[in-house]
């Protein structure tokens, strides 16, 4: 016989049992929500929960890097297709190939390719009927762009030999009563520096070796190859100048001189075009864009009493 009391813990359960089918949802959460996988080649496949889904996208943080999504055919579909009827959905840029595989309730991601020098971020997005779920995939950095083709239009050129004036002025006190003699170093705090800006973004802070315009004899020419970071000032001096170069000054007895010295910039800009290959997958991608180059060429010292 069956005690009262257990017969009202028995109604209790099988009462909070079927107010659980009516109000709770089912669990959406996938089996993992944060994934690395290899930037060139990388593959992982999760579980998801597909009743209620309702879509599924890539965050692309209001940029459109290249998304499209496939049905089961291989047809081409909207992106707001419904879940159901959406097998991959591929990413694809100067920088990276990504793909999302979509089999029932397995999500494959796989990563052909990632030249940045840093992990890729992807955002996907599970849209279900009551809640959105979400899933960040890094692919790390695979194999760098290479150089394919560079060339300068050198009857292009333009440039302003008194493009920059740097001033700066130095005291010298003689309490003797003999003249007393300094050394002015010009160059000693100058310096040159190059830049190649690409026109197009996907060939930013690429290490390359190229020739670089350089001022010699009184104008510009191209030097032997340098390695440069496109994007990214080089700085350097001129094999031309000699950062060491001394001016002999001369005080005179009890006197104050002030030694102005006046550098002169000369500067040249020149485009570009150059062509880069993505190593994994072989695709190629040329932009054009402008180097700019400015070398100290000249200097002068005006000597002034002060005292």
């Amino acid at each position: 016989m069956i005690k009262p009391h257990w017969i009202i813990i028995f109604a209790i359960l099988l009462t909070a049992t079927s107010c659980n089918d009516d109000i709770f949802t089912d669990r959406t959460t996938p089996t993992q929500n944060e994934i690395t996988i290899d930037g060139d080649g990388g593959s992982h496949t999760i579980k998801i929960q597909t009743k209620g889904l309702q879509w599924i996208g890539i965050d692309t943080y209001g940029g459109n890097p290249g998304i499209t999504c496939y049905d089961k055919t291989g047809s081409i579909i909207p992106p707001e297709s419904p879940a159901s009827e959406t097998a991959r959905i591929n990413l694809t840029s100067p920088l990276a190939i990504f793909d999302i595989y979509i089999n029932g309730n397995k999500l494959t991601f796989h990563s052909t390719e990632n030249v940045t020098n840093q992990s890729s971020h992807i955002a996907i997005t599970l849209e279900y009927e009551h809640t959105l779920e979400f899933i960040n995939v890094y692919a790390s950095p695979g194999k760098p762009q290479q150089l394919s083709e560079f060339e300068y239009a050198m009857e292009q050129i333009s440039f302003d030999n008194n493009a920059k004036t740097d001033i700066s002025a130095n005291t010298y006190t003689n309490k003797g009563g003999m003249p007393m003699r300094a050394e002015l170093l010009p160059y000693i705090g100058q310096q040159a520096w190059v830049e190649l800006e690409p026109e197009y973004s996907f060939a930013n802070y690429i290490n390359i070796s190229v020739p670089l315009p350089t001022h010699s004899n009184g104008k510009w020419i191209l030097s032997d190859e340098k390695q440069i970071m496109t994007a990214s000032k080089r700085y350097y001096m001129p094999d031309a100048v000699d950062r060491m170069f001394k001016v002999p000054i001369e005080v005179p007895p009890y006197s104050t001189i002030t030694a102005t010295c006046r550098i002169t910039y000369s500067k040249a800009v020149v485009p570009f075009k150059m062509t880069i290959i993505n190593p994994v997958s072989g695709r190629q991608f040329t932009t054009r864009g402008t180097c700019t180059a400015t070398e100290p060429v000249n200097y002068d010292i005006s000597l002034q009493n002060t005292k």
